[in-house]
């Protein structure tokens, strides 16, 4: 099957649940693309074709649904993988305090986990408002670590978040232009 074919098929299988986690917001479900291993097994192999010959050596997601195509994505690569949760779930972290369109949150991730000059590509399920992103691309580059890019299974692109990423390559499978 062709790459535009893979996506399409991909992107049937996302499910839109309205009006969560409150009005207005458009939740896009991957769990058709977890629960599928062939749906899953396409979702990594397109992701690794793209970050192949980026010299990746560590992929760092957030929680929890990064952490699921993240890790995969690292494995696929031979990369390392880091993970950067919400509060409290870990210990001895550096920690950035962010604000999403319907909650404040706080990202953390191991200290130490990243060597000065690595090779970083960070990674989550959704580019939406961007705050995630900006959160993670600050802690990740305040260890040191050069940004190999921004990758992501889905974009809202009628958000323009991408547009806050100018200096770094964003990649999304998946675009969405409604929220």
């Amino acid at each position: 099957m062709h790459k535009q074919d893979l996506l399409f098929e991909l992107k049937k299988k996302i499910n839109n649940i309205s009006n969560f986690p409150k009005p207005g917001i458009h939740f896009r479900d991957i769990t058709p693309i977890l629960t599928d291993s062939e749906s899953f097994n396409n979702t990594i192999n397109l992701l690794k074709e793209h970050y192949k010959n980026q010299k990746v050596e560590a992929v760092v997601a957030v929680e929890p649904r990064g952490f699921i195509v993240g890790a995969s994505l690292a494995v696929a690569l031979g990369a390392a993988f880091i993970p950067m949760r919400r509060k409290g779930k870990s210990n001895m972290t550096l920690s950035k305090e962010y604000g999403l369109d319907y909650r404040a949150n706080i990202l953390e991730m191991p200290q130490n986990s990243i060597r000065g000059g690595e090779r970083v590509l960070f990674f989550d399920d959704v580019l939406a408002g961007g705050a995630t992103a900006k959160t993670a691309v600050k802690s990740i580059e305040k260890q040191g670590a050069t940004i190999v890019g921004l990758g992501f299974l889905i974009e809202l692109t009628n958000l323009k978040a991408r547009d806050e990423f100018k200096d770094y390559e964003v990649h999304s499978l998946i675009k969405f232009k409604d929220r």
